[in-house]
């Protein structure tokens, strides 16, 4: 009887364990169940935060690399910082033409969005060439040289063997006229390319000695025979009437003084302004652009003054637009801000077969938009163009290839204009 009751308790027992066993089991089960939709509430509740917490970080820095732009402020390549435990990077990249691209990026907890501003900041103006002429053509004379490649209209004429160190283009004239190459003759002819690298484009190629391909219809006296190729076509100059009259605008919001205008030997920052009369850079003063200057009558620099570009201009190029005609010294120097790819722009609207008179040095953009450019004595000029361009004696045009992306800035206050602005990652 007792071995029946205990065997009885036994069943009892472990019948009871089972249950209890049960019952953790469906516990835990139900808890589980109940957990996890919390758990991925929690989750996305946090993905959320992290995610606001990036965008926001990418933002501010999106927000204050677009106020150092917009106000001249100085900005680097990147930056990074943190808000909190976000950190953001930021990165403005150059896309030529006068577009900025800021993105900035926060990242909260591996959580990354990316926000990315592109805008124009100036007029990019891409200058391809060492020089350029209008239907009046390139005459070069005694030892003048260019380092990099010309495109002319109608014709080039060189004296004494000058050289061209790049390819030359001597396009037909906008009025039809065959474009035409020519030396002095057999003894003296014109020096084209470097190093194998340097063609002549023309219809009519005369004493020219190329290292490279003439290409052309007719030839005399030169490096090699014609080898077929069409006419190059007439190319007008690279800047525009819009681009001078928006220049002359932003010159007067800057404010106008009446008269002409003299620099003193302690040197002065100016721009953007309009000088109703003309301007005068007398030996040994210093002109600091700070932003683009008008003068409705003519620019002369003597002696050994000198024009450089204010260090807020970063990358960018200013000018001088000038009605009346430009003429410097031997001794006079024009230089941009000091960052590579900057350059100081003289630009003369006269059609004078004197618009501009240049001998100074640097790295100056001389630009006669109607006249003659015209380079002697020692004058070295990193582009020129004009209606008709003369260079004589020692002078030399060195191309540089930041040309390309030049972009002019006329440092008036007008903010940069938005292209978008937009989330990207």
């Amino acid at each position: 009887m007792s071995m029946q009751l205990f065997q009885q308790n036994t069943e009892r027992g472990a019948a009871m364990m089972i249950a209890v066993i049960f019952f953790i089991l469906a516990s835990v089960l139900l808890v589980l169940g109940l957990s996890a939709p919390a758990a991925r509430e929690y989750r996305i509740g946090l993905d959320a935060i992290t995610s606001r917490q990036s965008y926001s970080a990418g933002e501010s820095g999106v927000e204050d690399a677009y106020y150092r732009l917009k106000n001249g402020m100085h900005l680097g390549s990147s930056t990074s910082f943190f808000i909190g435990n976000v950190s953001a990077a930021t990165t403005i990249t150059n896309m030529g033409g006068g577009v900025e691209e800021i993105a900035g990026t926060g990242n909260s907890l591996g959580d990354e969005r990316t926000s990315t501003l592109r805008a124009i900041v100036g007029t990019g103006i891409p200058l391809r060439y060492a020089v350029m002429t209008d239907d009046g053509g390139l005459d070069m004379a005694d030892s003048s040289s260019v380092t990099g490649d010309i495109h002319a209209d109608a014709q080039v004429h060189g004296q004494d063997g000058v050289s061209i160190g790049g390819t030359a283009t001597v396009a037909n004239s906008s009025s039809g006229t065959y474009g035409v190459i020519t030396g002095e003759d057999a003894a003296h002819p014109i020096h084209v390319g470097v190093g194998g690298v340097g063609n002549v484009y023309a219809h009519t190629v005369d004493y020219t000695n190329a290292t490279g391909v003439l290409y052309c219809t007719l030839v005399v006296s030169s490096s090699g025979p014609c080898s077929t190729y069409p006419d190059p076509v007439y190319e007008e100059l690279p800047i525009t009437s819009t681009d001078i009259s928006g220049w002359e605008a932003d010159a007067v919001s800057g404010g106008v003084i009446s008269g002409s205008y003299s620099v003193s030997l302690a040197g002065v920052t100016l721009g953007p302004k309009k000088i109703s009369g003309d301007l005068t850079i007398p030996d040994s003063a210093n002109l600091t652009l700070s932003g683009v200057l008008w003068v409705t009558g003519n620019l002369t620099i003597t002696g050994a003054g000198s024009i450089n570009l204010s260090s807020s201009f970063g990358a960018n190029s200013g000018m001088i637009i000038v009605d009346g005609t430009i003429t410097t010294s031997g001794a006079s120097h024009i230089v941009g801000s000091g960052t590579p790819g900057s350059y100081v722009l003289l630009l003369s609207n006269s059609t004078s077969t004197s618009a501009v008179l240049y001998r100074g040095t640097g790295s100056a953009i001389v630009y006669a938009r109607g006249g003659t450019a015209v380079l002697n004595g020692t004058a070295s000029a990193s582009f020129v163009a004009g209606q008709a361009v003369h260079l004589a004696d020692t002078s030399s045009v060195t191309y540089d290839s930041a040309l390309l992306g030049t972009v002019f800035s006329t440092g008036a206050s007008t903010p940069p204009t938005i292209l978008f602005w937009k989330e990207t990652n």
